[in-house]
């Protein structure tokens, strides 16, 4: 079960001790390969009162953040059709991660505001956000010298993302490469889980099957 509750924190912008929404758990009844655990909670953020600073957690001191680059914040064109607050919110906390050059954070964000979209109906708008996040995610494993076994979920999700988008190629060379990985890694039941959602994700590029998909389908 879910558990959210409210909490007094120091906001990292504004630097006001506040009252805000704090997740303790999110419960995913249905786990996507992409991430996605179909809960509406994934979708909350915590915003300041104050000063409207949008993020996963705004007492976050090491996020740099002021009330400049939130004044400077803008949806490009192409969102603003888009009103839902909870939209919004997403795209206000994607913006500051992304100044701050953290692209796994950012990559996550972008891939709720995906999710959240396509359930508004805005698919083309979710396909973009989508192919946003997988750049993002791209840019982290580029930075990272040695992968670890939740760099490797991380890797499942980009692998499943790039084949909901057509990018088989590229995301069978990913599923490939991480099999080859855990080839010398001892047979431990989370090792053993990833193998089987890497051969599932290839079966599925192998169909061509461009749909979501449930980790327990695997």
């Amino acid at each position: 079960m879910s558990k959210v509750g409210i909490c007094k924190v120091t906001c990292a912008c504004c630097k006001k001790e506040v009252e805000v929404e704090k997740i303790w758990s999110v419960y995913a009844r249905q786990l996507g390969m992409d991430g996605d655990l179909h809960n509406h909670i994934q979708y909350k953020m915590q915003e300041c009162p104050i000063c409207h600073y949008t993020a996963i957690d705004i007492e976050d001191s090491s996020v740099r953040v002021s009330k400049g680059m939130l004044n400077a914040f803008h949806l490009q064109a192409m969102y603003e059709k888009i009103e839902d607050p909870i939209f919004r919110k997403l795209m206000k906390a994607a913006d500051i991660y992304e100044k701050n050059n953290n692209y796994y954070v950012h990559s996550h964000i972008m891939r709720l505001a995906s999710f959240y979209s396509a359930e508004l109906g805005e698919y083309s708008i979710a396909r973009n956000l989508l192919k946003q996040a997988n750049e993002s995610l791209e840019k982290y494993f580029a930075g990272i010298d040695e992968m670890t076994l939740t760099d490797v979920e991380k890797g499942i999700i980009f692998a499943d993302c790039n084949r909901q988008l057509g990018m088989l190629q590229s995301a069978k060379g990913v599923c490939e490469e991480l099999l080859g990985l855990l080839e010398s890694v001892e047979a431990e039941q989370e090792i053993e889980l990833f193998r089987r959602l890497l051969r599932f994700e290839l079966m599925l590029i192998e169909k061509k099957d461009l749909k979501k998909h449930l980790v327990s389908e695997a």
